[in-house]
This record gives C-alpha cells, sequence and structure tokens, in this order.
C-alpha cells in the first residue's frame, strides 16, 4: 500500500480555496526541506523547479514523468537517465497521458537509494565521496573562516578608525 502526499508549488496554493487535487491526496505545504528525510520516493513532472534539484541531491529515489520540455545536453541526459527512474509520458487530445500501473510499478519497486554524487558535484561542488574533494572542500572552508574572521577585523578596525577620528573632532 502506498501512502501519497502532493507538494504543489507555492504559488499554486490560494488561500481559501482548495487545491484542485485535495480530493486525491493530503496536500502538504512545508518546504521541500523539510520533507526530504521523511520521503521515501519522490515523483516529479516538472524540471525547472527548486524542489526537483534539491531532492536530486538526496540519495532518495526520484520517479520523473519526463513531459518533453526540457532538452538536455547528451552527457547530461545520460546521467539523469542513471539518477532519475523514468515512466514514459504521451500526448493526447487531452494532454499528457501515462500508465498509472507502470507508475505505480516503478514507486513500489523504487531501490531504498540510488547514488546522487555527480547530481550533488555539478550543483553544490560537492564530489561525494572522492577524500581529494573532501580535503578541497575542508580546504577551502578554512579559507572562507579565515576571510570571515579578517573581514570583521577589517570591519572592527575601520569602525574603530571612525570612532577615533570622530572622537577627535
Amino acid at each position: 500500500s502506498l501512502e501519497v502526499f502532493l507538494k504543489p508549488h507555492p504559488w499554486d496554493l490560494k488561500p481559501g480555496v482548495p487545491h484542485p487535487l485535495s480530493n486525491s491526496a493530503q496536500i502538504l505545504t512545508q518546504p521541500i526541506e523539510q520533507l526530504l528525510d521523511d520521503t521515501d520516493v519522490f515523483v516529479f513532472d516538472y524540471p525547472q523547479t527548486t524542489a526537483l534539484w534539491t531532492a536530486a541531491c538526496t540519495e532518495r529515489p526520484i520517479v520523473f514523468l519526463d513531459l518533453g520540455i526540457s532538452e538536455w545536453e547528451p552527457e547530461v541526459a545520460t546521467r539523469l537517465r542513471e539518477r532519475f527512474l523514468h515512466v514514459p509520458v504521451r500526448y493526447s487530445e487531452n494532454g499528457p497521458t501515462f500508465d498509472s500501473a507502470t507508475l505505480r510499478t516503478t514507486v513500489a519497486d523504487a531501490p531504498a537509494t540510488i547514488d546522487s554524487s555527480w547530481i550533488r558535484s555539478v550543483l553544490a561542488g560537492d564530489a561525494g565521496h572522492d577524500p581529494r574533494a573532501r580535503a578541497r572542500r575542508a580546504a577551502d572552508e578554512r579559507v572562507r573562516e579565515h576571510h570571515a574572521g579578517l573581514q570583521h577585523a577589517l570591519h572592527l578596525l575601520h569602525r574603530a578608525e571612525h570612532a577615533r577620528v570622530r572622537a577627535l573632532a
């Protein structure tokens, strides 16, 4: 048995107006980041949404209903086929359609995790388990911390100098 929740885009939620699909499933309104840990499988049909790419950086399976609205570079298309579980979408006079049994089976049979290291490396500069990348990230973090401290010290120095000049005037 599958428990289905819908997470519409925030712009699709109108105060005081029930969502058109609220009779089909419970509508969730929390930010996607609050739902990541409690979701077993994500299903998306639109690629130009922050929620998809946020979920893609996790290792949770993603079922993608490809509406054919995005053209991907060949390497990206190959990588996305590896990351996402695809359910074919066809168009008819009624708009996009898909086989609900195929969707149900794809969700039910989805693996517990799917490697997301390539997506993370592209979107967040995170190369996953590469120890060299981890060392570079640690070094980068130390540099950022150093610069943040330096900027703070310069800011304090500037404020102290400004205060001294004001006090002398």
